[in-house]
């Protein structure tokens, strides 16, 4: 099972992805084992869907990889102000796994939106939800936003096509940005 929310179960194996919700009277209990018994009943182990193939294997924490479609199971893991804060109500897919940089564990979150101005619109959003942090700009090739949290840690953010990355816990020691932008380049 990926993702338990009060209202339904998200699971995936093989090449799909279930979302069982209960029946009117129904418990979330019982959504999770007949979610079970679906899992069991498809064919194939346990196949990532495609989007997990555009995560970069270097610094993953193990089994920490999280597949998510729509609001619900992305605020099942993140909380409803950051799903609010990145317009995710506008999100087709994502993923988003743990990394390790020097010995600091920071999410890597990667979204698909239906098109370049759904992304435009989540860059913004969190800008504007961020106002009243530092906001730093790369004067490099690879563009994306650096925001210095409250903690002193620091959150990054780009867009790419359709796509939104946004990567936050980072120190403020140059590696996490380091990693962003190995990140953006494909991680090659």
């Amino acid at each position: 099972m990926r993702g338990k929310k009060d209202n339904s179960v998200q699971f995936v194996k093989g090449h799909y992805i279930g979302t069982v919700t209960p029946v009117k009277e129904g418990t979330i209990e019982e959504a999770v084992k007949l979610a079970s018994g679906f899992a069991k009943r498809i064919e194939g182990g346990r196949i990532k869907p495609d989007i997990y193939e555009m995560l970069p294997k270097t610094n993953l924490v193990k089994n920490s990889e999280f597949y998510f479609q729509g609001p619900q199971a992305f605020e099942n893991r993140f909380g409803s102000e950051l799903s609010k804060a990145l317009n995710i109500k506008s999100a087709m897919e994502g993923t988003a796994a743990k990394y390790t940089i020097n010995r600091k564990q920071v999410d890597l979150i990667k979204i698909n939106f239906p098109g370049r101005r759904e992304v435009l619109e989540a860059v913004d959003s969190y800008l504007k939800s961020h106002a009243d942090r530092p906001i730093l700009y790369s004067q490099q090739n690879l563009e994306y936003h650096t925001i210095i949290e409250p903690d002193r840690s620091e959150a990054y953010i780009a867009e790419s096509g359709d796509k939104f990355y946004f990567m936050f816990g980072g120190a403020s020691d140059r590696k996490a940005q380091d990693f962003f932008e190995y990140i953006l380049r494909g991680g090659n």
